[in-house]
């Protein structure tokens, strides 16, 4: 019986991390979808607003105070970015929640203005502060 009591442990187990797994998964995902479509609105609307690019560098000032404030300054450097979330996995450091919309919000800013930003890093940014 010890050994068909393990099994079943193991299938609770399992079976909890998989409901878990997918909970994350379709979270992370649909945020990403969100990301993802905005960055494509906001590339159509600075395109028909070529004078937003002028802004660009108050739009960077605005990033950098927002990074300084909410993200190195508050115990938590989030301006590491994804080696920020490669420490965290590794149990070396702990992301906070606030950093997805640190990020989300860095990324809108660069992009209405016109700069270029990757899309898969702001995603795994934003999906490591979520799981």
């Amino acid at each position: 019986m010890d050994v068909l009591q393990k099994y079943k442990t193991f299938i609770v187990i399992l079976f909890k991390w998989i409901v878990w797994g997918g909970v994350i998964g379709v979270t992370i995902g649909s945020i990403t979808a969100f990301l993802l479509t905005t960055n494509d609105f906001l590339g159509d609307v600075r395109q028909a607003n070529f004078w937003l690019i002028f802004f660009l560098p108050l739009g960077g000032i605005a990033i950098g105070y927002i990074y300084m404030k909410y993200g190195m300054n508050s115990g938590n450097d989030a301006a590491k970015g994804n080696n920020l979330i490669i420490d965290g996995i590794h149990g070396k450091a702990k992301v906070l929640r606030r950093m997805g919309p640190i990020v989300y919000l860095g990324t809108f800013l660069t992009v209405f203005f016109g700069g270029s930003t990757g899309r898969e890093g702001a995603a795994i940014q934003m999906g490591g502060s979520i799981a």
